[in-house]
């Protein structure tokens, strides 16, 4: 009889699925171009011919359970905890993005020093990218950085400006 959350994600089923969830990324490191799957598609960036770097082989599922991010908020709300703010920021940042399905983040630093531009504010890159129609949120993993499911593409027509 299964009764704890191992047993809930324990066996052969559970161990295939997460490896169907493995895969590589590829990155360009002049122009921040990304993409990921099974295996690497491509060794020169589509976007400007530079080669590509590969990471893998890495998770590519869910990183964040909504539900017990949702709990945690409510918790932390109702706890006196020492560092109750930051707690409450760092799992806000978690849930909002969350909802995003991609991978990765886009640092808007990075960006502008690679595309020789003015770094955008992150109230005004998320508000833009939004505005394109594309999902955005902060990033926990980088305090300069922007989450989107925006193509790479449309990051860069939005924050380019």
């Amino acid at each position: 009889m299964k009764t704890g959350l191992a047993d809930k994600f324990s066996g052969a089923a559970e161990a295939v699925e997460s490896v169907k969830k493995t895969g590589f990324v590829s990155y360009c490191p002049s122009c921040c171009y990304r993409e990921n799957a099974r295996l690497p598609r491509k060794q020169v960036c589509p976007h400007c011919g530079h080669q590509l770097e590969h990471a893998g082989p890495l998770y590519l599922g869910e990183l964040w359970d909504n539900k017990l991010l949702g709990k945690m908020v409510k918790l932390n709300v109702k706890r006196n905890y020492r560092k109750k703010k930051e707690i409450g920021k760092t799992l806000s940042t978690q849930l909002s993005e969350s909802r995003i399905h991609s991978y990765g983040y886009y640092d808007l630093h990075t960006l502008a020093k690679k595309r020789k531009t003015a770094i955008m504010s992150i109230d005004g890159a998320l508000e833009a990218i939004r505005k394109a129609g594309f999902a955005a949120s902060r990033t926990h993993f980088c305090s300069t950085a922007v989450r989107t499911d925006a193509p790479h593409e449309a990051v860069l027509k939005v924050l380019g400006k």
